[in-house]
């Protein structure tokens, strides 16, 4: 409950953001096979390399991922995006129902959850909730992205700080 209000990072460091999503993805992999989901990366430009909270930007993915993998029917996809403009984003979609636009709104509440049947893909309610303190205690935001006609898509956003300049 602590990490839920007061989430604790390890030290900024520098990395390759698509081979982190990459590593996420490919830890996921059997789910989507299992699953019958197609689960796809792609990215602007790779190597991708900035300073950021790996184990918190590797949470806040996996999470969206196993969301967006929950939601899929067989045969569908998730896609995972990585860009970087004046910040890094990160934006997981599928073809699942899509997000209610009365559910909307509590998405990202503590103990919220669409999910149910008693089976291993029924939720607490917490992903999303702790995936969205980690993004603000990273300077980022999470959202759900409206106006979607089929499925849902998550971003974060996070603030590419200045690049090290090397000697």
């Amino acid at each position: 409950m602590r990490e839920l209000y007061r989430p604790v990072l390890e030290p900024v460091a520098e990395c390759d953001v698509v081979a982190l999503a990459q590593d996420v993805t490919a830890l996921l992999q059997p789910e989507a096979t299992r699953r019958s989901v197609a689960l796809r990366l792609r990215a602007s430009e790779w190597p991708l390399y900035a300073p950021v909270q790996r184990d918190g930007v590797s949470q806040i993915l996996n999470n969206l991922m196993r969301n967006a993998l929950d939601a899929s029917p067989a045969g569908g996809n998730v896609e995972v995006v990585v860009e970087a403009d004046g910040d890094l984003r990160f934006t997981v979609t599928d073809e699942g129902p899509g997000v209610a636009d009365e559910l909307a709104e509590h998405i990202f509440e503590p103990f919220f959850t669409t999910k149910s049947g008693g089976d291993e893909s029924t939720g607490l309610g917490l992903g999303l909730s702790i995936a969205q303190g980690l993004a603000g205690a990273m300077q980022g935001r999470l959202a759900l992205l409206k106006g979607r006609a089929q499925g849902a898509a998550f971003q974060l956003v996070l603030p590419r700080q200045a690049q090290p300049t090397l000697p």
